[in-house]
């Protein structure tokens, strides 16, 4: 296994080259051992981040997500996720905790590495 985690998120800005934005988002994906999503109350709703799962789904990659406290995850989604962790934008740090506390959980569960270890 590889010890490269992709973490997903942010906005599309360039529709028009979403093919190579996907693109370039599947290889970085087929590197990673899991993928590792952020999960916001708009996650469903920004093209690039259902590309990312999707491609991720594809490539049987196991998948977490970091779910903003106040996010709705259809059932669909949760379905497919190996793990999840809360975080909040109101807490400092919450996303690198829950960031931690899903890294812990992949490694637990044999789908990364842990850091240090080839």
């Amino acid at each position: 296994m590889r010890e490269v985690n992709f973490i997903s998120g942010g906005m599309l800005s360039a529709v028009g080259d979403l093919e190579k934005i996907i693109a370039k988002h599947k290889i970085e994906i087929e590197k990673s051992d899991a993928f590792i999503g952020l999960y916001t109350k708009n996650y469903v709703e920004e093209p690039l981040c259902l590309a990312q799962l999707g491609i991720a789904m594809y490539l049987n990659k196991p998948i977490y997500f970091l779910i903003e406290d106040d996010a709705q995850v259809p059932d669909k989604i949760r379905k497919v996720m190996d793990g999840f962790a809360f975080w909040s934008k109101d807490e400092k740090d919450s996303v690198l905790r829950a960031t931690e506390q899903v890294v812990k959980l992949a490694v637990e569960r044999g789908h990364i590495k842990k850091e240090g270890k080839k």
